[in-house]
């Protein structure tokens, strides 16, 4: 029904889905269709509801708009009354049309209008001096919203290069000519704004059943719901696999795990339907995927779902399942956040034992917070204000960064200190110079973690799967820096420093991950995007780094210390 088109705020009601059409690059908002209708391609339409007596048609590249008017609309433009009735205009006409230009109406010239359609300037103006499609009487007016979409079907034939004009197109014309319209000029003083806003917010419960909780009461007592609801959620996953929509993929898996938790309770089963899946393979296989994901990479999970729920599956069984699904979901959710990260190799660095600074303010978090959180923020946007704050004329956050040469592995260290005297209040230090001396960088407790994924998120282990373990790999790590910093038997040096107290709720965190990113990028001329200070891709990087710290979050805190002033901020 739906390719290649966008539908906003927009129910659809198909009894036979063959008999119903929406082309390409059509965009349709507010609508409640029902029934039988063709929609062509590139099209704009808007508002669509209420009855209609023949089946809807729009032809290709046209703008279909209805408004309701206000009661007294007739007497705002000194027009004879008649029965009171609800009463809506259709806006109508093609989407190239220059509304304040005498040029085209329809897609096609005044004149050739006229003259394929017998119509005259009378039929369109009252006033002979300013003919504009602007104050062309060319929207009808309907009552009671009731539609009667044959007024419009002369339009596509008489518009049509080299088409002969048959009876049927006659008709609708000569039916449009004795119908009530008005023109856009007029529609401005009529038009009920404050109705039209009121439909689109009671709309919102019927349109937006993607986002409320998943009702599985019915599914739970009823097999065939039941399955129609697997089958629905199979098919959300499929489809958003193929089209590399990831954040679609993990909430139907987190769906799925919901419906299988509620199942468990109420199974009365106590022996397990003993259905083998190796969970940890699977997840640490979506640890290492890529964006490019393959149907064939969730074949396992459904397909032992599906062989526990035909087994007679205990309560422990379905939670267990519950659980991979869930531990699924959150790993695709990870893989979202981490795409659109690529690391850029500068030429420009500064020379060894030179210290690289940055420094950034805390944040005010004004409004908003949490709506940037993934995977929330993924499926509704997300708007947070906030604003860059110095303490006590201070910028309390910063880090700093260099080459020493000739050096060795790397010395880490967190430091603590006083906001007014700058005396130190506590540290933590730590050399890595074996590759499992990183292995705890996905502890958010474990000794300088944050600057851990920081380096590994600019490639410091490019060769190696961490994902998969490195605790007891006692090699050495000094190859890798050397090829890390392109400079043999060198070490790098990196301290974080933070002026503010822990859980000050100032953003500290994620702005000092940005400072550690910044720091070692200018030291070792790295980045992010093509401009080294890039901050929209520094934000996002910071996005990985914290889903590799297993502390997750969203992006108010990076965009509230790295853009100065007041500012919002926003996911779309």
């Amino acid at each position: 029904l739906l390719q290649n088109c966008v539908a906003l705020n927009s129910s659809f009601s198909a009894v036979e889905s063959d008999k119903c059409s929406v082309g390409a690059g059509t965009v349709m908002e507010h609508c409640r269709l029902s029934g039988s209708f063709s929609i062509g391609s590139n099209c704009l339409v808007s508002g669509i509801r209420g009855k209609w007596n023949c089946p809807l048609k729009i032809p290709n590249h046209f703008v279909c708009q209805i408004v309701k008017l206000q009661e007294n609309w007739t007497d705002i433009l000194g027009l004879p009354k008649g029965d009171k009735h609800e009463s809506y205009v259709c806006i109508y006409h093609n989407i190239d049309d220059a509304i304040k230009k005498h040029s085209t109406c329809y897609g096609v010239s005044f004149q050739h209008l006229f003259l394929k359609s017998d119509l005259n300037s009378s039929d369109l103006w009252d006033d002979e001096k300013q003919q504009l499609l602007w104050n062309a009487k060319i929207n009808p007016i309907f009552q009671d919203g009731y539609l009667d979409w044959s007024i419009f079907s002369w339009i596509e034939n008489m518009t049509t290069p080299n088409s002969s004009v048959d009876e049927s197109s006659k008709a609708s014309l000569d039916k449009w000519k004795t119908h009530q319209r008005i023109a856009l000029a007029q529609l401005r003083s009529v038009a009920d704004a404050s109705f039209e806003f009121s439909y689109r917010v009671d709309c919102q419960p019927i349109f937006k059943r993607r986002n409320e909780e998943l009702n599985t009461d019915i599914a739970m007592f009823d097999k065939n719901a039941l399955t129609l609801t697997w089958k629905a959620l199979d098919n959300t996953i499929i489809h958003s696999i193929k089209n590399g929509s990831i954040d679609i993929c993990s909430q139907a898996f987190m769906l799925t795990s919901t419906l299988l938790t509620n199942l468990s309770e109420v199974i009365n089963m106590d022996k397990s339907a003993e259905i083998v899946f190796n969970r940890r393979d699977f997840i640490t296989d979506l640890k290492s995927a890529t964006k490019e994901l393959q149907v064939n990479d969730f074949q396992k999970i459904l397909l032992y779902r599906d062989r526990l729920l035909s087994n007679k599956p205990s309560r422990s069984d379905l939670l267990e399942c519950a659980e991979a699904f869930e531990e699924a979901a959150c790993q695709l959710t990870k893989l979202c956040v981490s795409t659109g990260v690529s690391v850029i190799t500068k030429e420009a660095r500064p020379q060894a034992g030179t210290w690289v600074l940055a420094e950034a303010p805390a944040r005010v978090d004004l409004s908003g917070g949490w709506s940037d959180t993934p995977p929330l923020s993924y499926e509704f946007g997300g708007k947070v204000a906030c604003l860059a704050v110095s303490v006590n004329k201070k910028k309390p956050l910063s880090a700093r960064c260099r080459l020493v040469s000739p050096g060795s592995g790397i010395l880490l260290t967190t430091e603590s200190r006083n906001i007014d005297t700058d005396e130190l209040v506590q540290s933590d230090s730590v050399h890595l110079k074996t590759v499992k001396d990183i292995s705890d960088y996905n502890n958010p407790h474990a000794s300088c973690a944050l600057l851990k994924c920081a380096l590994l998120i600019y490639g410091l282990l490019p060769t190696i799967d961490y994902n998969k373990g490195i605790e007891n790999d006692g090699s050495s790590l000094q190859p890798f820096v050397d090829t890390f910093c392109r400079l043999d038997n060198v070490g790098l040096e990196i301290v974080s420093t933070s002026k503010l107290p822990k859980g000050s709720g100032l953003g500290s965190s994620s702005i000092l991950a940005g400072c550690v990113l910044a720091c070692i990028g200018k030291c070792l001329g790295l980045g992010f995007g093509e401009d080294q200070e890039d901050n929209d891709s520094l934000t996002k990087a910071i996005l990985l780094l914290e889903q590799l710290l297993t502390t997750g979050g969203g992006w108010q805190d990076q965009v509230g210390g790295l853009y100065g002033g007041l500012k919002l901020g926003g996911l779309y």
